[in-house]
C-alpha cells in the first residue's frame, strides 16, 4: 500500500495498476493486472490482462486493457514477438473495445518504433524500475512516442 500510495504521489497523471493483488487495487482505487493463470474477473476495477497470442482474448473479456508482450527481449520472459509480431497480433484481433498496450524490453529508443493505428501505447516495468530518474524517463518516452 505504501509503495503504490508513492508512486501516485510521484506520478500522479500516470494510471498506476496493481499485479495480482485485487485487495490491493480495490484499497487504492487503481487498476488491477491479472497475470496468465486469472479468470475473467468481473468488473470490480479497470483490469488489465496479458495477451501473448489472439486465441487467449476468449479468456479476456472483461479486461479494459490488454498488455501485448512481450516485444523485446526480458529477463525470465517467453519468446519476444518482435514489432512485426506485435503488428500481426493488433492486425488479427477483431474490434476491441479497451486500451491495446505494448509491454516488454521498451524503452525511449525502441518506442517509436511500435506505432500502429490501433495501439494506444505502451506499458513499461523494468524500463521505469531500473531508471535512475523516472520522471525523465517517462518525459523521454513519451516525446519519442508522440514525435513518431
Amino acid at each position: 500500500m505504501e509503495l503504490g500510495r508513492w508512486i501516485m504521489n510521484l506520478a500522479p497523471e500516470l494510471p498506476l495498476w496493481i499485479n495480482g493483488r485485487l485487495d490491493i487495487a480495490l484499497a487504492l482505487g487503481v487498476g488491477f493486472h491479472g497475470g496468465e493463470d486469472y479468470p475473467d474477473l468481473p468488473p470490480l476495477c479497470p483490469i488489465s490482462r496479458p495477451l501473448h497470442r489472439v486465441e487467449q482474448l476468449q479468456g479476456r473479456t472483461n479486461a479494459d486493457q490488454l498488455l501485448i508482450s512481450p516485444v523485446f527481449k526480458v529477463p525470465g520472459k517467453s519468446k519476444p514477438l518482435g514489432i512485426a509480431g506485435l503488428h500481426e497480433i493488433i492486425n488479427n484481433m477483431p474490434p476491441w473495445r479497451g486500451k491495446l498496450l505494448a509491454l516488454g524490453g521498451i524503452n525511449y529508443k525502441n518506442v517509436a518504433e511500435l506505432q500502429h493505428h490501433r495501439l494506444d501505447g505502451v506499458a513499461l516495468i523494468r524500463g521505469i524500475w531500473d531508471s535512475d530518474d523516472p520522471s525523465d524517463m517517462v518525459g523521454q518516452l513519451r516525446s519519442a512516442w508522440v514525435s513518431s
